[in-house]
């Protein structure tokens, strides 16, 4: 088994605007980018199901998923700061006045999707 070291990688590293570290010694800056390892129960077939996007991407399922987690995580805030924006100062109390002037008549059949059939 071959052991890499470190200053052997030097100048190709800094050709590539990297820097090499030895384990144990990562500087602070860079340990707040460097992922982080999380334990993730899902159902089987939640699994089962990434197995073919994964491949058709060619990544491995945990790089699947921790995209999609990605993908999740930015569309919740975008969507929280859209609605932040959009509401601007405007309280929920200030919906009232609209909500009574609502006609008091039950939901249309196709609001009625609730219902069991």
């Amino acid at each position: 088994m071959t052991s890499h070291k470190v200053p052997r990688f030097q100048p190709v590293a800094g050709e590539f605007g990297a820097q090499m570290v030895t384990p144990g010694k990562i500087p602070k800056r860079i340990k707040t980018w460097i992922k982080s390892i999380y334990r993730l129960k899902v159902l089987a077939s939640v699994k089962k199901a990434t197995v073919e996007p994964a491949a058709s991407d060619g990544v491995s399922e945990n790089q699947f998923i921790a995209a999609v987690v990605a993908e999740k995580v930015e569309r919740v805030r975008t969507t929280r700061e859209f609605l932040r924006a959009r509401s601007g100062t405007a309280k929920p109390r200030d919906m009232v006045k609209y909500l009574r002037r609502v006609p008091k008549a039950p939901p249309a059949i196709e609001d009625q999707s609730w219902r069991v059939k």
